[in-house]
């Protein structure tokens, strides 16, 4: 969930004449982006995060910035992906883009407050769980809650909360499937197996209310706490 400073790293990159793509499929729909400020080269983005149609995305390319084709034998999207287009889902995807923008900054307000209070309130009931990534709430994404849990199999606790009626994550949908532990994790300085392992990750729709966080105060910690129990690391 946190905010990069895109514009320093894409300056560096340029520096060394390197093209610099930033992956804003968490961001846009959630947070102003603007790839003239941001002075990135390329950039993607996904329609689902924004409540858009799933398996919709689109990339930016900067003018005069080319890449190679990515299926090759027709002149569809400008030459760089043959095939039939699904202009449905564009013109969805586009669609639900223009409506969340509309009042983007008081949306953004309203969710971070309640991933805040949610925050505030997993760490206070569960010991032995700690935020993860920046703390300062201004250069997070307001709709990201994301921890890391002492001797908590990840894999196990997105299983209970899966059966609690909560739809979460651990380590990152990249690498689905594997059991070792998050290279962005390990990056930070989690280095102990009994800490790395236990990654959560929560995102908060808009459309979030405070039922929907009293409900999650009541269930994550409840579901840490049998994680814990059941993922067997202190024995």
């Amino acid at each position: 969930g946190t905010i990069e400073d895109i514009p320093v790293l894409a300056g560096i990159s340029h520096e060394r004449g390197i093209p610099f793509h930033t992956d804003a499929v968490q961001a846009v729909g959630h947070i102003p982006v603007d790839v003239d400020e941001l002075g990135v080269d390329a950039l993607s983005l996904s329609a689902h995060k924004f409540h858009g149609p799933r398996g919709t995305g689109a990339l930016y390319l900067r003018d005069g910035f080319s890449i190679p084709p990515m299926v090759e034998g027709g002149g569809q999207e400008r030459g760089l992906r043959s095939g039939t287009q699904d202009v449905a889902s564009a013109v969805g995807m586009a669609a639900a883009l223009e409506e969340a923008c509309e009042d983007l900054e008081g949306r953004a307000r309203r969710v971070g407050a309640l991933r805040d209070r949610l925050v505030s309130t997993v760490l206070e009931r569960t010991p032995g769980v700690r935020p993860t990534g920046e703390p300062d709430p201004h250069r997070r994404l307001p709709s990201i809650a994301s921890f890391i849990c002492h001797d908590v199999d990840g894999e196990l606790l997105v299983v209970l909360l899966d059966r609690a009626g909560v739809a979460a994550a651990t380590g990152s949908a990249c690498s689905t499937g594997s059991t070792e532990p998050s290279h962005v994790i390990t990056a930070m300085g989690w280095d102990d197996p009994s800490w790395n392992r236990g990654t959560l990750r929560l995102s908060l729709a808009d459309d979030v209310t405070d039922r929907d966080i009293d409900l999650l105060c009541e269930r994550v910690p409840r579901c840490i706490e049998r994680a814990r129990l059941l993922s067997g690391f202190s024995r």
